[in-house]
């Protein structure tokens, strides 16, 4: 056995994040506390498998070492626009707007662009419409209209 490494701290954190929701989940009702607490829990069992292997089979490879930097900036800038669209333009369509970037983005770049753009656009329709569809009729929640189509 083998000590601690940064795969068992991260899970140590994940546990602690899954203790917190299941805590604040302890004083609502059934309904409402449902899916926080199933989140919670799968958490908890995820987080238990992740710190065993962080023991048994530690990672060998050098971390990070085939990222793309580039990559990962225009990703945490898209999520920060997509964060601040919301706001503006509400909801489905900055939903939309940010899957079909991100669709285009991730495609390989061999292909047409008026290909990765159709499946895009594709894609996000039917990811973006069904999260939409599921969250404003199913579950009921208020999904925010943004600034300009707000009422």
């Amino acid at each position: 056995m083998r000590g601690i490494n940064s795969d068992g701290i991260t899970a140590i954190l994940l546990m602690l994040v899954a203790s917190i929701a299941l805590w604040h989940t302890r004083e609502l009702n059934e309904m409402s506390a449902a899916f926080p607490r199933t989140v919670g829990w799968i958490l908890v069992g995820l987080s238990i498998v992740y710190f065993s292997k962080s023991f048994w089979r530690p990672r060998g490879e050098k971390r990070f070492a085939a990222v793309d930097r580039r990559r990962v900036i225009i990703a945490t800038v898209g999520i920060v626009f997509y964060g601040a669209l919301i706001g503006l333009i509400g909801f489905l369509w900055a939903s939309l707007l940010y899957l079909t970037f991100f669709a285009c983005f991730l495609q390989k770049r061999e292909l047409q662009l008026r290909l990765r753009l159709m499946r895009a656009v594709v894609f996000a329709f039917a990811v973006g419409g069904s999260f939409y569809l599921l969250f404003r009729y199913v579950f009921v929640v208020p999904l925010p209209n943004g600034v300009l189509f707000g009422s």
